[in-house]
């Protein structure tokens, strides 16, 4: 993998850029004990599925990027987040990220999502007999005097919106024994898809 310079330190990084300027990149955080190179061939087999470019690093201290003395500051993550990332996005000329990590590199999408004006983050908690998907933006939410028609047929704010997308995405909820709420709690705009377990016949 190429290196390249980013915020002071030399990264290990691979970065395969999309082949339509529209469409985002899929930029892919590796965890807490891992590389870039653990990803294998994830990282292009689905850029090649979903037509986005690519791109994987090695933070600083990981796999072949320039080691990092020890002890590690206790802030690491937050730097990461809000230093090394959008240098590095910078850098490669990433202006559409698709941010894709676990375990500290779901942090550090969490991270940098939430100090973004326009971000979307995705939560998945999973239960003993539910699933829940909670999809957030960072924006001033919905008003409440209309959350109770967001579901409606023909509902919309926007001049050219149809007015049906929330109530179908409802409606196939309901047909695959989930349900789809908006969640009124003062974080952006939150919606959450509950899936239950289908009973066993």
């Amino acid at each position: 993998m190429p290196d390249l310079q980013v915020a002071g330190n030399r990264l290990e990084v691979l970065h395969h850029p999309q082949q339509d300027p529209a469409s985002p990149t899929i930029v892919f955080l590796h965890e807490g004990l891992g590389s870039a190179r653990q990803w294998k061939d994830f990282c292009a087999r689905l850029a090649s599925r979903t037509g986005c470019g690519f791109l994987a690093y090695s933070r600083w201290g990981y796999g072949g990027s320039e080691p990092r003395p020890r002890p590690w500051p206790s802030n690491f993550l937050e730097r990461e987040a809000r230093v090394v990332l959008p240098v590095l996005l910078a850098a490669t000329g990433i202006t559409r990220p698709v941010l894709f990590g676990h375990s500290d590199g779901g942090s550090i999408a969490l991270m940098y999502a939430a100090a973004e004006p326009g971000s979307v983050r995705l939560e998945v908690n999973a239960y003993a007999d539910q699933v829940e998907l909670n999809v957030i933006d960072n924006g001033p939410g919905v008003a409440r005097a209309i959350q109770g028609q967001l579901f409606e047929p023909f509902f919309t704010t926007e001049s050219k919106g149809t007015g049906l997308g929330l109530y179908l995405a409802r409606e196939l909820s309901a047909a695959n024994r989930a349900v789809l709420e908006y969640v009124d709690d003062m974080q952006g705009a939150h919606f959450r898809l509950v899936c239950r377990e289908a009973p066993v016949p």
